[in-house]
């Protein structure tokens, strides 16, 4: 991680002296206490003006850290090296895995785990090395739970869960973001689709939001969003997005020795039991958000059940509240990248995955908003469009916005039809199309800038009262019932009011021209 991100962590989560740090990362004290002091008035800053800017928190996390450097210059020379050794114990955790969900047969075997060293890493050591190593591991010696004592407000565990369901009448996986407060006991929980950083942080300010606070310590198990890499065999170097999203809440966190879910006992458990609780009975959904609401009323039941002969998680969570740190303000769950609109698709590439933007782009560069479920394209500080992130992260996936086309497709009307924007389009929208427009594509265009103001039930309706009608259904029809006061088309007869005065004029210069007297 970078030097200065080190340094505020020292001062503001270890609480070590200006003075002492500077002594142990050779160098000047003035430029610890420069970091600490920008730091600070960015801090103050967002809590000063965050109701006003919410964006600020993105600047203060842009504050924590620089370009990382690394020191290779004394690195001693290893067969063996710690980039080996974190890839067999990579391979091994993965065994384990396996092992848990019944795929013992796929395991890595010493051979495997060599031969991917020698080819991935450039291994040019012995065989015999690398099973020695695995030996000395010891990964089957079993460990007693040692019986663990938490004050009020000191500990938070997290780790992660594997749930198999039915989303859509398609079968998938859904990752289960566990927290856990082994004082009170009290259990939270969230579902996403992939394990990845943006899903890590988003699971930690919805769990802070959650409980109202922040405990002091975190504990964590040898996940890759939260250790960027292994420094020896017991030594863990953090992600930048783990240092950041700790000093930003202002807690400490620790990792658990490889292999050793015991030292994190509480949410290990916590895992299997809200996901038997919660989905054992029904892990069939029409959609995540219906698995999310019943997770999250599992929850409710389980932290008001007893967890003590007298009292409930809940009612003991609200003597551990007034322990807890002070809530931050959102922590910005957001990634920004800069990319260049494909000049031919009009599209901008992320993830494999390609997203369309409005044609008058092509060629432009524009900024990439990522959020945890969506992507804001953002051109000269303003927000151009925004898509829904593609479930199949890359995937190859095409998502096109038909209106993002529209002069381009006003120069070539033809090539709707055939479009991969249109076959995006709603079913309906598309047989309104081939009913209606075949002959008239630039209509259909000018019909969907309709749609933006006014919903497709709307314009439906519209289009069925005209052809009840009998009316030529075309942009200009549509537009005079949409853009008028009255809703319906009322067919001229001798009862209408407009009619009837027309009338009641030509009577008086049918009177006049006979000399005769009108009323």
């Amino acid at each position: 991680m970078g030097q200065k991100l080190e340094i505020l962590r020292d001062y503001f989560i270890e609480g070590k002296g200006k003075q002492t740090i500077a002594k142990e990362k050779n160098i000047s004290r003035n430029t610890v206490k420069n970091y600490i002091k920008e730091f600070i008035e960015a801090k103050g800053e967002l809590l000063r003006e965050y109701v006003d800017n919410p964006d600020l928190t993105y600047k203060l996390i842009e504050e924590m850290v620089g370009v990382p450097k690394y020191n290779i210059s004394n690195r001693k020379s290893l067969i063996l090296n710690n980039e080996h050794k974190a890839y067999i114990q990579d391979c091994l955790v993965n065994n384990e895995q396996k092992k848990l969900n019944g795929e013992k047969k796929i395991c890595m075997a010493g051979t495997d785990i060599y031969e991917g060293l020698v080819i991935e890493k450039n291994y040019q050591g012995a065989y015999s090395t690398v099973t020695g190593y695995i030996r000395n591991l010891d990964l089957n010696k079993k460990e007693a739970f040692i019986k663990q004592v938490y004050d009020y407000g000191e500990v938070f565990q997290f780790d992660w869960g594997n749930i198999p369901f039915v989303i859509g009448g398609k079968k998938t996986h859904l990752k289960e973001a566990v927290f856990t407060l082994p004082k009170s006991n009290l259990r939270f929980a969230y579902l996403y689709r992939y394990e990845n950083t943006r899903a890590f942080v988003d699971a930690h300010i919805k769990f802070f939001n959650f409980i109202g606070g922040v405990p002091k310590q975190g504990v964590y198990d040898n996940t890759k969003v939260a250790i960027a890499r292994f420094v020896g065999r017991n030594e863990k170097e953090p992600t930048i997005a783990m240092s950041q999203l700790s000093l930003y809440y202002g807690f400490n966190f620790r990792f658990c020795n490889a292999y050793s879910g015991n030292e994190k006992g509480s949410v290990e458990n916590a895992v299997e039991f809200v996901r038997r609780k919660a989905f054992c009975k029904n892990n069939i959904f029409d959609e995540i958000d219906d698995a999310q609401k019943q997770l999250y009323e599992t929850l409710v039941k389980l932290n008001d059940n007893k967890v003590t002969k007298e009292k409930t998680a809940n009612e003991i969570f609200a003597v551990e509240k007034r322990y807890l740190l002070p809530l931050m303000p959102d922590y910005s769950n957001k990634e920004i990248k800069t990319a260049k609109v494909d000049e031919k698709w009009s599209v901008i590439n992320y993830a494999t995955n390609r997203y369309s933007v409005p044609d008058y782009l092509c060629g432009k560069s524009v900024e990439l908003h990522i959020y945890i479920d969506k992507i804001n394209i953002v051109y000269n500080n303003k927000m151009i469009c925004s898509h829904s992130l593609c479930e199949q992260e890359c995937g190859g996936q095409w998502i096109l916005e038909i209106n993002h086309y529209r002069e381009t497709l006003l120069k070539k009307p033809g090539a709707i039809r055939g479009s991969l924007a249109f076959k995006g389009l709603q079913k309906e929208l598309q047989e309104t199309f081939d009913k209606h427009f075949k002959d008239n594509p630039k209509d259909f265009i000018l019909l969907l800038d309709v749609l933006n103001d006014h919903s497709y039930e709307r314009v439906d309706k519209v289009i069925k009262e005209l052809e009840a009608k009998l009316i030529p259904v075309n942009i200009d029809n549509i537009k005079v019932i949409l853009y008028r006061n009255n809703d319906v088309i009322k067919p001229y007869s001798v009862n209408d009011e407009i009619l009837k005065c027309a009338r009641n004029e030509l009577s008086k210069y049918g009177a006049l021209a006979t000399g005769g007297i009108y009323e």
